[in-house]
């Protein structure tokens, strides 16, 4: 509703869809910055709301000011593979490189 608002020039939903970037590349750079992953970090845009270019825009211009070296990137895999790697680690089991290139692999292609 809020992007059907936007796009049809009210101002108010505009502000609405700017703000959202903001904030996401706000909690995207603090949490890089949380696990140290230093200035260069690949900030995924992960989410339906990335769809609209305004928050999309918001986001990257907001990433660069925060942290200038940091580039955003599309995600590698779906986040139910990204829920996937957590229970993996949860359990102990460490999924390195090989079984994330596996995951890249295969995922489209399993039966549904």
């Amino acid at each position: 509703v809020c992007a059907m608002a936007a796009s049809s020039g009210d101002p108010v939903a505009r502000e609405i869809l700017l703000r959202a970037g903001h904030e996401l590349a706000r909690t995207g750079v603090g949490a890089a910055t949380a696990l140290e992953l230093g200035p260069r970090a690949a900030i995924a845009r992960t989410g339906g709301v990335f769809s609209e270019p305004a928050v999309r825009e918001a986001f990257e211009c907001e990433v660069s000011r925060l942290m200038p070296g940091a580039q955003t990137v599309e995600p590698r895999l779906p986040g139910s593979l990204g829920a996937a790697l957590l229970a993996l680690a949860e359990v102990g089991v460490q999924a390195d490189g090989p079984v994330i290139d596996q995951m890249d692999r295969t995922w489209c292609t399993s039966p549904a």
